[in-house]
């Protein structure tokens, strides 16, 4: 079976072969059992696995949609794998949000990782996740908050680490 598909220029490959190698980056770190498979995040993605898989290889370009909900599942922002869609995706969120929410998130700053947290949150330190997550969304979390976030997230993880 052949298909007329176009070629994907260097710059979509180097997209295509990004987003895979975030993929296996996600899963080297995953616990057993918490590994994103290729059908998991077909179906997450809205596609079939031969879908996603001709995206991985390189085959079909990724678009800003799938790019956005990859970042997602990933934890990740869509920039690691493709600053073009990541300008792309901010350019239209810029478009159709109020004037007053045009303020961006710290470029480094995880909103999913922090609803992850929040899953996992007691009531006290949901109720400062809260406020974090309100800081982000309006672009008040300068450099300084990031380094102490990042701080106190590797005293977490040290803390995991070192329990038996």
């Amino acid at each position: 079976m052949t298909t007329d598909r176009r070629k994907l220029n260097p710059q979509e490959l180097a997209e295509c072969a990004a987003l895979k190698a975030e993929i296996a980056a996600h899963n080297s770190k995953a616990q057993p059992g918490k590994k994103l498979t290729q059908e998991f995040l077909a179906q997450e993605l809205g596609m079939t696995q031969g879908n996603l898989s001709s995206h991985l290889n390189g085959k079909r370009a990724i678009s800003k949609e799938m790019a956005a909900k990859a970042a997602l599942l990933l934890g990740i922002q869509v920039e690691a794998f493709s600053p073009r869609l990541s300008s792309e995706i901010s350019l239209m969120a810029q478009a159709v949000s109020s004037p007053a929410a045009n303020a961006a998130p710290a470029p480094d700053f995880n909103m999913a990782a922090l609803q992850r947290l929040k899953g996992k949150a007691t009531p006290r330190s949901l109720a400062a996740l809260d406020r974090i997550e309100k800081a982000a969304q309006q672009g008040r979390l300068k450099e300084a908050d990031l380094v102490l976030l990042e701080g106190i997230a590797a005293r977490f993880e040290e803390l995991n680490t070192n329990q038996p």
